[in-house]
C-alpha cells in the first residue's frame, strides 16, 4: 500500500486511495527525497534504538530487586511502577513541555528520548518482574553460595535467562 501511495499524486490519493496509481508518477518520491527524508529517518532510528535500549535495560535493572530481594519498600515501589500504568500520555503532555523548555532540551532528541523511556518503564517492569519471579530461587542461591554479588548475578544468570521477555518488551516498546 505504502509503495503504491508513493506512486500517485496528492489528489489522486485523496479521490482513491485504493486504486493503482495510473498514470504512475514519481512526484511524492522526488518530495520525500527532497525534504531532507534521511535526517529525519536517522533522528526517527537514534531516537527509537535509545529509548527502546534505555527502557529495556532500566526495566531489567528495576525489575531485579522488586523480583529477587525481600525489603521493606518492594511493595510499594513495584506499586509505584504499577500506578504509572493508570496516568494516560495526554495528561501531561503539558507538564512535560514545560519540563522540557526548563531543562532547555526543546528541540532536540533528549525531549523525545526522556519522555519515551518514562513511559516505557512502567509495562516494562511490570513483564520482567513477573518473569524473573518466574524464576526459580535455587539457581539464584547457587550463584550467591558460589560468591557471586548481585550485579553478577543480574548479569550472568538473569539476563541471559530473560531474554524472551526483555525481547517482549523490546518489540512492544
Amino acid at each position: 500500500f505504502m509503495v503504491q501511495t508513493g506512486f500517485k499524486r496528492t489528489g489522486e490519493f485523496l479521490q482513491s486511495p485504493l486504486a493503482l496509481p495510473w498514470p504512475p508518477s514519481l512526484d511524492s518520491l522526488v518530495t520525500v527525497f527532497g525534504a531532507d527524508f534521511v535526517t529525519f529517518f536517522t533522528n526517527s532510528l537514534i531516537v527509537s534504538v535509545v529509548s527502546v535500549g534505555a527502557a529495556t535495560i532500566l526495566g531489567a535493572m528495576a525489575a531485579y530487586p522488586l523480583a529477587m530481594m525481600d525489603f521493606r519498600l518492594n511493595r510499594p515501589l513495584y506499586l509505584l511502577f504499577i500506578a504509572g500504568l493508570m496516568i494516560p500520555v495526554h495528561a501531561v503532555i503539558i507538564p512535560v513541555f514545560v519540563l522540557t523548555l526548563q531543562l532547555n532540551v526543546y528541540d532536540s532528541l533528549a525531549a523525545l528520548i526522556g519522555p519515551y523511556i518514562g513511559f516505557s518503564l512502567p509495562i516494562t517492569v511490570l513483564i520482567v518482574t513477573q518473569f524473573f519471579s518466574e524464576i526459580p530461587k535455587e539457581i539464584i542461591e547457587a550463584a550467591s553460595i558460589d560468591g557471586a554479588s548481585h550485579f553478577r548475578r543480574f548479569r550472568t544468570i538473569m539476563l541471559p535467562l530473560s531474554v524472551p521477555a526483555l525481547s517482549t518488551v523490546a518489540i512492544y516498546n
